[in-house]
């Protein structure tokens, strides 16, 4: 998978984090609508298997969380988000 690609997918996964997290702040559980793309994200940065671990999979859900503070319209600072979990990952190669 492409860069641009991953980045999507890394900022689609920011906005369901963002509705899910919202939503369950009222009081809404949905967390059974995650999206749950990390494993293919993850896979598709070419992090082996042996390295995604408990603790690399809780540091992309903190960076996902920063997103909270994010309007899902302001395209831009999803998007700084998505490419500073994007440069996150990369280093975990």
């Amino acid at each position: 998978m492409k860069r641009p690609q991953l980045i999507k997918l890394i900022e689609a996964d920011i906005i369901n984090m963002k509705l899910v997290s919202s939503l369950n702040d009222i009081g809404i559980d949905l967390s059974i609508y995650s999206l749950n793309i990390e494993s293919l994200i993850l896979k598709n940065m070419g992090i082996k298997k042996h390295l995604r671990t408990e603790e690399l999979y809780k540091r992309y859900f903190e960076l996902l969380k920063q997103g909270k503070k994010i309007h899902p319209t302001n395209k831009a600072d999803i998007r700084k988000l998505a490419l500073k979990i994007y440069r996150f990952l990369l280093n975990q190669i």
